[in-house]
C-alpha cells in the first residue's frame, strides 16, 4: 500500500501523527472554546452573555463546563480584553482552517507546510506569551497555576517542538509521489 500512495504512511511517522492529533484536538477546541470569546463582548463576559451564545454554538454542555470548570481557572477569559479577543478571532477562523491543512500535509509529507507551520508556532508562542503573562502577572490572576500550565503547556510545547522541527529547510520530508511529481513536470 505504501507504494500505490506514495508516501510513507503517518502511523510509521510517530512525530508526525502526535502532531496531526495534536493540532485535530486542538481545532476542535477552538472550534469549541475559542469561538466563545471571538464572538463575546470585549472587556466583559458574563456568563447571561456566553448562555445566549449556547442557544446558537457551542453546545450548551459545553458553555456549562466552560463557564464551571475553566472560567475559574483562567479568569482572563471573563475579563476578555480587545487584544485576547482578537486572539481568539484568530484561533478560532484562522489557525483551525490551518491546522486541518497541515494534517493533510503532514499525512502526505507536503514540504510547502514549512512555511506556515513557522508562522503559527511563532503566533501562538507570542499569543501564549501574553496569556501567560496576565494569568500570572496582571491584575486578575488564576486560582490554579498548576492545572492552567498543564492545559496550556501543550500551547507552548507544541509550537516550541514545531519550530525545532520545522526550522531547517531539509527537515521537512517530501513524500517519494511529491517528488517524482516534480521531477516529471520538469521534463
Amino acid at each position: 500500500q505504501e507504494k500505490m500512495t506514495g508516501h510513507t504512511s503517518i502511523t510509521k511517522r510517530p512525530a508526525d501523527l502526535t502532531l496531526a492529533i495534536i493540532f485535530f484536538v486542538k481545532a476542535v477546541l477552538a472550534i469549541f472554546s475559542d469561538y466563545i470569546n471571538a464572538v463575546g463582548p470585549s472587556n466583559t463576559l458574563t456568563k447571561e452573555a456566553v448562555m445566549a451564545m449556547c442557544e446558537t454554538w457551542p453546545p450548551r454542555w459545553f458553555c456549562d463546563i466552560f463557564w464551571d470548570g475553566w472560567i475559574p481557572k483562567d479568569p482572563l477569559l471573563l475579563q476578555n480584553p480587545v487584544w485576547l479577543k482578537w486572539g481568539c478571532i484568530l484561533s478560532a477562523f484562522i489557525y483551525t482552517p490551518f491546522y486541518f491543512v497541515a494534517i493533510y500535509a503532514l499525512v502526505y509529507q507536503r514540504k510547502w507546510i514549512r512555511e506556515p507551520m513557522l508562522l503559527w508556532s511563532w503566533g501562538l508562542i507570542l499569543t501564549m506569551v501574553f496569556i501567560l503573562a496576565e494569568n500570572f502577572l496582571g491584575p486578575v490572576r488564576t486560582s490554579d497555576p498548576i492545572m492552567l500550565l498543564l492545559v496550556y503547556g501543550i500551547y507552548i510545547a507544541c509550537p516550541i517542538y514545531t519550530l525545532i522541527r520545522y526550522w531547517s529547510p531539509s527537515s521537512v520530508e517530501i513524500s517519494p509521489a511529491a517528488s517524482n511529481k516534480g521531477k516529471s513536470k520538469a521534463n
